[in-house]
């Protein structure tokens, strides 16, 4: 009898919904979601305009994709030569901003090795490809001889502009090589932000004369005006490039005459209090500075790493400005025109 009361009280349970809503209200958003987008998509099919845009660009992928193809193949050399001088570039930028930042225990052969790479492809550029008129131009003594083309034009501007970039960073090599003592560790960051300045307003500066040539020379007789206009409205649009690049000149020579300070000198007590070792080379300090977040570290430690970064290495507050260029990398931006 106990157990047939036991199981007629075990009787099953239909689950309970406390908000029968739920499920529907589910279903219904879920189906809602293709309905939206089939709508949007019929709205589109729609409008005329809109249709017959999508249809001519799809008719003129082929003929893109042609034309592309005949560019590339016709000047397959030219798009090889800057392809090549460009990854020089890239892995000389890289390995450079390496050893820079492992500054006393830098690899001086890693840096001659990638100045001797830097000078074979110079050389290769200027004597093997025989394009000294990129060199002459960088001279500012364009070749005067012969008129070029807008195609020309452009890839020998391209050209300058990473032959510059490369002796940019022949030039931090160098400055990475000096001994402590004739160059500080704490002071390069600044002298690498030099250097990067007046190599972007020399880079800045380098496409003026082919560019006006070009445009002044495209025409003769009665249709030098528009030569004359061209050549105007080029310069007051370049006069804004040469103005940002002059303004930035002059913030790195006032940050170079300025004298670097991360904040003051700890007490004995306050080195005691952090245990007498700095955070970041996890060895007895050096030179110890208290920054304003009250946080120690050795000076050359915090230097290099405010030579990267703005904030504290341990709370992240913010302690000097940006640090770009501070680090010796050398910027990407190509110079067109």
């Amino acid at each position: 009898m106990a157990g047939g009361s036991v199981g007629d009280q075990q009787q099953p349970t239909t689950p309970t919904n406390p908000n029968p809503n739920n499920g529907t209200r589910s279903n219904s958003v879920s189906s809602n979601q293709p309905n939206d987008e089939a709508t949007v998509h019929e709205a589109f099919n729609q409008i005329p305009e809109a249709r017959a845009m999508m249809d001519t660009f799809a008719r003129y992928i082929p003929l893109l994709f042609i034309l592309v193809t005949k560019l590339c193949y016709d000047h397959l050399d030219g798009i090889i030569h800057f392809l090549a001088l460009l990854m020089t570039f890239s892995h000389a930028n890289w390995v450079v901003r390496q050893e820079i930042s492992k500054q006393g225990q830098k690899k001086i052969w890693v840096l001659l090795r990638e100045m001797i790479f830097i000078s074979v492809a110079l050389a290769v550029v200027g004597f093997v490809l025989e394009r000294k008129n990129i060199f002459l131009s960088i001279m500012f003594m364009p070749d005067l001889t012969e008129p070029q083309s807008l195609k020309s034009l452009l890839f020998s501007v391209c050209m300058s502009d990473l032959v510059l970039k490369l002796l940019t960073i022949v030039v931090k090599i160098v400055i990475t090589l000096m001994p402590p003592s004739v160059i500080e560790y704490k002071s390069r960051g600044k002298i690498y932000l030099m250097a990067e300045s007046l190599s972007q307003l020399y880079r800045s500066a380098a496409p003026i004369q082919p560019w006006l040539i070009f445009l002044f020379e495209s025409y003769s007789g009665s249709e030098k005006i528009v030569g004359v206009i061209l050549s105007a409205v080029y310069m007051v649009a370049k006069s804004s490039d040469l103005l940002d690049r002059i303004k930035f000149c002059k913030r790195s020579v006032i940050k170079l005459l300025q004298k670097t300070s991360y904040g003051t000198i700890p007490s004995k007590e306050q080195l005691q209090a952090c245990g007498g070792q700095c955070p970041i080379c996890h060895d007895n300090f050096n030179s110890p500075v208290l920054l304003e977040c009250n946080h120690i570290f050795c000076e050359l430690c915090v230097g290099t790493w405010f030579d990267r970064e703005q904030t504290c290495p341990l709370c992240r507050a913010k302690i000097v400005d940006d640090p770009s260029y501070r680090d010796g990398a050398t910027t990407f931006f190509l110079q067109l025109y």
